[in-house]
C-alpha cells in the first residue's frame, strides 16, 4: 500500500504540510522543533514511505540531485572516497541523490547536467582551467556551485581548509618541542594550497623568532634526492625535523632517512599533511594535520541547499575550515648525539 503525507501526519500529530516541507528538507522545516522533524522522519520510515522523485521532477521542473564534478581517473578515484563520502551522506540525510561526472570533457559534463535538470553543482576540481571551465558553464546555465578546493573562482564560493594556518601549527609544535633546524619539502608551486603551506611553514619559523635557513628548504618533485641531500648535511647543519606539505611527502623522507640508517624519529622527526589513512601504517606512525576533506564536502551541500554557511567568511565566498593538529609517533623532541650516516641513499 503506497504511504500519504496524510498517513504520516496521522500518526506523527502535525498537519500534512508539515510532513511535506519536512520530507522536502526545505527552509520552512528548519523552523520546526528538532524534535518534530525527528519524529516525522521516523513516523515516514517505519510506515516506509518512499518519496516519488520522478513526480516531484515533473511538478518543479528539477531534481532534488546534486553533480559532483572532479578528476574521477581510474587511479585517482579512490583519493576522493572522503569527500563523495561527506557529500553523499549530507545528501542522503535530505533526500537528495548524487551524480558523478567527469571533469576531462566539461561541455559533455554540463550538457548531461542540464539534460538531468540538476541545478546545484560540488566541484572538487583542483586543476585551475578546470575551475575556470566549469564556473563559466554554471554561470550561463544559471546553475549554483560551490568550490571545495582551492579559492572562489568565477564569483562561485570556495570551502576549503586553513592550509596556512596547518602549517604554522606543525612549525610551532615542532618547535615547543624543541627543534630549531625544520626543513621543508615542498613541491613546485602549481596550486594555491602549496604556495600556503610554504608560506605558513615560514610564518611559524619567523614567529618563533627563528631566520629560514634556504638550505633545509626545497620545492621540487625530486623527493628522494633533496631529502638525502638534507641528512647527508653535517650534524650541525642537518634538520632534526622536517614539514612536508603533504603525506605522501614525508612518507617517502621516512623511507630515505631508514635507507641512510637514521632511527625514526629519534634522529629525524616527520610531519605530514592531510591525515591519509595510510599516515597510521608508516615505517614511523605520521603525525599529520586533519584537512576535514568530508565535513568541507557536507558544508559544501549545506551551502547549496540552505543558502547559507555555518562559518564566517575570511573574504567575500572564500570560506576555512580550522586545521586539527594529529599527533603521533613520528614526532618527538630533538636527539643531540652524534649518528655515523650513508651518505645518499
Amino acid at each position: 500500500m503506497n504511504v500519504r503525507l496524510k498517513d504520516i501526519a496521522e500518526l506523527a500529530n502535525v498537519d500534512k504540510s508539515t510532513v511535506s516541507h519536512t520530507l522536502k528538507a526545505d527552509a520552512l522545516s528548519k523552523r520546526l522543533k528538532p524534535e518534530t522533524r525527528e519524529r516525522i522522519l521516523r513516523t515516514a520510515k517505519e510506515l516506509g514511505y518512499q518519496r516519488n522523485i520522478n513526480a516531484v521532477s515533473i511538478r518543479t521542473g528539477q531534481v532534488n540531485t546534486i553533480a559532483v564534478i572532479g578528476e574521477f581517473s581510474s587511479n585517482k578515484f579512490y583519493q576522493y572516497s572522503p569527500n563523495l563520502g561527506g557529500i553523499i551522506r549530507e545528501c542522503s540525510n535530505r533526500n537528495y541523490g548524487v551524480k558523478v561526472f567527469a571533469d576531462d570533457d566539461l561541455k559533455r559534463t554540463f550538457d548531461e547536467i542540464s539534460g538531468n535538470r540538476i541545478k546545484q553543482i560540488v566541484s572538487m576540481s583542483v586543476n585551475s582551467s578546470k575551475r575556470t571551465e566549469t564556473g563559466y558553464y554554471a554561470r550561463r546555465l544559471g546553475l549554483e556551485l560551490v568550490y571545495t578546493y582551492e579559492h572562489p573562482c568565477n564569483g562561485f564560493a570556495c570551502i576549503n581548509t586553513d592550509n596556512f594556518a596547518g602549517a604554522e601549527m606543525v612549525v610551532s609544535h615542532l618547535i615547543e618541542l624543541g627543534h630549531s633546524r625544520i626543513a621543508l619539502a615542498c613541491a613546485p608551486h602549481e596550486y594555491h594550497y602549496q604556495v600556503e603551506r610554504h608560506d605558513g611553514y615560514l610564518s611559524g619559523l619567523k614567529k618563533a623568532g627563528l631566520t629560514p635557513d634556504p638550505k633545509l628548504i626545497f620545492c621540487s618533485d625530486d623527493i628522494e634526492k633533496n631529502i638525502g641531500r638534507l641528512l647527508s648535511y653535517p650534524q650541525k647543519q642537518r634538520p632534526t625535523a622536517l614539514f612536508a606539505i603533504a603525506d605522501s611527502l614525508a612518507l617517502i623522507a621516512q623511507r630515505v632517512a631508514i635507507k641512510m640508517g637514521f632511527t625514526l624519529p629519534e634522529d629525524f622527526s616527520t610531519f605530514g599533511f592531510g591525515n591519509k589513512e595510510f599516515c597510521t601504517y608508516a615505517i614511523s606512525p605520521l603525525a599529520s594535520i586533519e584537512e576535514s576533506v568530508s565535513e568541507r564536502c557536507k558544508l559544501a551541500v549545506k551551502m547549496l541547499l540552505d543558502k547559507k554557511s555555518d562559518i564566517i567568511p575570511v573574504k567575500p565566498g572564500y570560506f576555512l575550515v580550522p586545521p586539527v593538529l594529529i599527533l603521533r609517533d613520528s614526532v618527538t623532541k630533538p636527539h643531540n648525539g652524534t649518528k655515523n650516516i650513508k651518505k645518499g641513499i
